[in-house]
């Protein structure tokens, strides 16, 4: 690898006297100067110093690895593809494989192409690599490529969207190649001063890094090194530091035995990283809000969503007013102090009406069992006890305690309690001040295969046949199943699409998007998900499902498999017309699709959390969600900035957004940045309950919905494919018959009763 601007003049003789000491050694040119000398940071190589070597294609089929060991090379960078245009370099897979086995510690480089996709170069390497292991380096972005008109700025952006990509697939921060005069000029960016930089300056002194590195981690200071092994010249490096602290960034360090964790490393000294599916169980806990989302976070009770989130001094809430968010409640003290950011606890906050008083309560499971305090009409909460699903009884683990649910199982406006024990699901009735019996659930059980995360995180209650109570679903193995609540006991299950392992279904980047939705508005819910080729939904029967309908968005070809992306697919009814609609957050903004007339069509466009504004990191991304702030009908996108909470409410029409409305409070300074506190956060409803009727779940015609509501049924999609992640031109059509709704059977017709009795009872409140 060789920076563009080096000047071949430069002898190898100067370079190595640089590096490793000479009695007299010759004045020589320094080939990438800073402008001038005040922009210049030198640092010269520490008390000690470790040899390694860069090579591609370029030094052929057949190196010695075991030669390049004896000659005391260390460590070695190996190419690994040229952006993303031609493949692997021919050598990679041999080299890689090779310098392992003769004890040279390895790292991959890839040379960055800023006209090319980001994300496609990215995801390259990721493939390829995979989670690294002991004895593996970080990967490396080569950034020396000229930008043939392409801005800083946007050099930069790019930069970051391959750094993001990378560190999360291989578990490990990212190195950055690049020289002073190139970075200074051509990107300028101080936005990875915490990678570590590995500096090409081939220069008879000690160099000069780019701002706003003060020092570098590595350093190629020659381009014409001969080395044992390999035939021709090869680029030679130093490492600033010992062996063992080499060693170090390797991963290689005497192994202590503990838990499993998502890291890229072997905490548990058994050979193998991230092994038991730790990867996907802490996937599930940062999105407890999504899996398990609020029915509401209205604490006030004034048909406005509020923000509420637990802080190192308990829960607390910014109430949403005529004026904008407010101060709300005293936090509930549910503390660090006390215990409560402990893991198997933190994930466990819920947020619904626990009461069936118009509020938002929470509920969170403590060491000895579910605690709940509940809103009154003072604003105070009330303690109320749960079930004593407990450490000791093993609700600790994730597969237990990460499948709690508030959810109004009967119908009768207060959030009931389930989850997923060892032997199946489980539920527990409010009675207002506390909560009933055990009811059991369906057996989806260790035994039966639901102790994985690929189908217990899927866990979900929906209205499935309409009849006002909520149903129990799942993804199992073989696909999405649900068993029907009928008010006392749950019925066998039905079958739903056959969204299985075997089709790629256990993939994150799929079952994680499983989502259960009335998408048609015929008060039933139906079930939605993302697999390769895009979003599809499966229209519910009541006894069961339809074919699935396509519709052609967030495909894994569009960009759409980044957690980015896939992560922030979220339910709402945007424009109120009382279908949900699908939305999610692509690299230039927030975009919502609708099913209507038979067909998906993009409902809103919103450029709010596009990747320009800084909103492809997790602490922003994560906290992405859906409520109606202002108390008009229709839901409104919020997430967490780095200095605040802020909220875009939609507009009249339900196709765009206005202006941001920001919220004092979860700030980066006050440390919600980090995942224990930032995945806490909830905003969702305020729950409605609708009177279902007529033939279209008692809403306006397809027809006169389209023409009043949102203006966009049907028209294709202007979005770029490719580098934003976006959908492609499409008028995202179904591919499956369309089914009509017909009139209410029975069963739908009891819950149109019961649904409105609910209504006027609660009116009456």
């Amino acid at each position: 690898m060789r920076l563009s601007f080096v000047r071949a003049a430069l002898v190898f003789l100067a370079s190595s006297c640089a590096v490793f000491g000479c009695a007299s050694a010759p004045v020589g040119d320094d080939v990438d100067a800073f402008e001038s000398a005040d922009q210049a940071v030198t640092y010269c190589v520490g008390p000690n110093k470790v040899e390694g070597i860069d090579i591609s294609y370029w030094q052929g089929a057949s190196v010695d690895w075991a030669r390049v060991r004896a000659a005391g090379k260390r460590f070695a960078f190996l190419r690994l593809s040229y952006g993303a245009q031609v493949g692997l370099d021919s050598t990679f897979r041999r080299n890689w494989s090779e310098a392992k086995a003769n004890g040279v510690l390895r790292g991959a480089y890839q040379y960055f192409l800023p006209a090319q996709d980001a994300t496609a170069q990215a995801n390259l390497l990721v493939n390829e690599l995979g989670r690294l292991g002991a004895g593996d380096l970080p990967a490396v972005i080569d950034v020396e490529q000229t930008p043939n008109g392409i801005s800083p700025a946007t050099y930069a952006q790019k930069v970051g969207e391959w750094i993001d990509i990378v560190e999360r697939g291989t578990g490990k921060k990212p190195i950055v190649y690049t020289g002073k005069y190139f970075w200074n000029d051509n990107v300028q960016s101080s936005a990875y001063l915490n990678n570590p930089l590995w500096l090409a300056a081939y220069t008879t002194g000690c160099p000069d890094t780019p701002r706003p590195w003060t020092k570098w981690t590595f350093w190629q200071y020659a381009s014409t090194g001969s080395v044992s092994g390999i035939s021709g010249n090869v680029d030679v490096n130093v490492f600033d530091g010992t062996l063992a602290q080499l060693e170090e960034l390797a991963g290689v360090t005497v192994c202590v035995p503990g838990a499993e964790v998502c890291n890229g490393q072997d905490d548990d000294c058994d050979g193998q990283s991230d092994e038991d599916d730790v990867c996907e169980s802490e996937f599930a806990a940062r999105y407890a809000s999504v899996f398990a989302p609020p029915s509401t976070t209205d604490a006030d009770g004034d048909g406005t969503a509020d923000v509420c989130g637990r802080g190192p001094l308990g829960v607390v809430c910014k109430l949403r007013t005529a004026t904008g968010f407010v101060a709300g409640p005293v936090a509930i003290p549910w503390t660090d102090a006390a215990g409560f950011a402990a893991d198997g606890v933190h994930q466990t906050l819920r947020s619904g009406d626990v009461n069936g008083d118009g509020r938002a309560d929470f509920c969170i499971r403590g060491p000895e069992g579910v605690l709940c305090q509940v809103s009154t009409a003072t604003g105070a909460f009330a303690s109320v006890g749960g079930p004593a699903w407990s450490n000791a009884s093993g609700w600790r683990d994730p597969k237990y305690g990460n499948t709690i649910r508030l959810v109004d199982l009967d119908g009768d406006g207060r959030d009931d309690i389930c989850a997923r024990a060892a032997k199946g699901v489980v539920c527990h009735r409010s009675t207002g001040g506390g909560f009933g019996a055990e009811i059991a659930g369906p057996a989806w059980s260790d035994a039966a295969g639901f102790d994985r995360p690929r189908t217990w995180a899927t866990l979900s209650f929906a209205d499935v046949n309409g009849d006002g109570r909520r149903d129990a679903c799942i993804r199992s193995t073989e696909g999405i199943r649900c068993s029907l609540f009928d008010g006392a006991a749950f019925a066998a299950p039905i079958l739903g699409p056959g969204w299985n392992d075997d089709g790629g279904w256990g993939d994150v980047k799929y079952f994680s998007t499983i989502r259960f939705a009335d998408v048609d508005g015929d008060g039933k819910a139906d079930v939605c998900g993302r697999g390769a080729g895009g979003l599809r939904c499966a229209l519910s029967r009541g006894n069961g499902f339809g074919d699935e309908i396509l519709a052609n968005w967030m495909k894994d070809a569009d960009g759409w498999n980044a957690e980015k992306y896939y992560a922030t697919l979220r339910v709402a009814d945007v424009n109120g017309d009382g279908r949900a609609e699908l939305c999610a957050r692509g690299s230039v903004g927030v975009r919502c699709y609708g099913y209507k007339s038979g067909a998906f069509a993009q409902v809103l466009t919103t450029t709010a959390l596009s990747d320009s504004e800084g909103w492809n990191v997790p602490a922003r991304y994560d906290t992405m969600a859906f409520g109606d702030v202002n108390g008009d009908g229709r839901s409104d996108v919020c997430a967490r900035d780095l200095d605040g909470y802020t909220c875009w409410p939609t507009t009249t029409a339900g196709s765009g957004t206005g202006p941001a409305e920001k919220v004092a409070e979860y700030t980066d300074t006050l440390g919600w940045d980090k995942s224990v506190y930032y995945a806490s956060l909830r905003l969702g409803g305020p729950s409605k309950q609708r009177a279902l009727g007529g033939t279209d779940g008692g809403l306006p015609s397809d027809a006169a919905t389209d023409a009043a509501t949102d203006g966009h049924a049907g028209d294709a999609s202007t979005e770029p494919q490719g580098a934003t992640g976006e959908p492609s031109g499409c008028a995202c059509t179904i591919t499956a018959p369309v089914r009509r709704r017909g009139a209410l059977g029975p069963l739908a017709a009891l819950g149109v009763a019961l649904a409105v009795a609910r209504l006027r009872r609660r009116a009456a409140r």
